[in-house]
């Protein structure tokens, strides 16, 4: 007559053995409930929420930057184009505009291939780099990885990708953003992995 009462108190014991785990960023205990995956690694919802935030704030910075280099490059290449007009007596328009919208685009697009990281990255403490040799990317990698961008609506998609990890893009150019402190971390290395544990915590999510 005992024995469901000892099952179920075996039981209770597993699971208050599992309510906690440790971040593999950050090393901290946290309870159960607060997770969030990156690169299919688990990690605290705080460090989950920051590296998802650095990333926004960083494009928010790149997209100011860009919003700078057309507004001066714009008054560059219209003062150009009217000073060609009144020389050759001929319309260049819409050439200025075209040129601009293509130059502005181009920049934004190999941004990660200037120096280590983007601006906005480089103020944020991250780095977008070789997903296996963790090496920085050159400026035809970067475009590779930004083309999509082209595509309609993709730039939301990518927004909202941003938080996990991988977005649009990374799998093409085979990149990855990382935290420039912490780059040789288990959770910026190799395939996405989730342990028993993580699928107790994650139920329906596969391997």
């Amino acid at each position: 007559m005992h024995i469901p009462f000892v099952h179920r108190s075996l039981g209770q014991s597993t699971v208050n053995s599992q309510d906690t785990h440790v971040c593999q960023l950050c090393q901290q205990t946290n309870e159960s409930r607060h997770w969030g995956l990156l690169y299919g690694r688990r990690v605290c919802k705080k460090c989950y929420l920051d590296f998802g935030s650095r990333r926004q704030f960083a494009s928010f910075v790149d997209l100011m930057l860009l919003f700078l280099i057309a507004v001066v490059g714009g008054g560059v290449i219209f003062t150009l184009g009217a000073a060609a007009e009144r020389t050759i007596g001929v319309s260049l328009s819409p050439l200025p505009s075209i040129l601009l919208i293509v130059m502005s685009w181009l920049f934004f697009a190999m941004r990660d291939g200037l120096g280590e990281s983007s601006v906005g990255k480089l103020m944020t403490g991250l780095r977008t780099v070789d997903k296996n040799s963790r090496q920085p990317m050159g400026c035809l990698r970067s475009l590779q990885r930004n083309v999509v961008t082209l595509i309609p609506f993709s730039p939301v998609l990518v927004a909202a990708q941003m938080s996990r990890g991988e977005r649009l893009g990374d799998g093409w150019a085979n990149s990855r953003v990382v935290l420039s402190n912490q780059i040789d971390n288990p959770v910026f290395i190799g395939a996405p992995i989730l342990d028993e544990v993580e699928e107790e915590y994650l139920p329906g999510i596969p391997r």
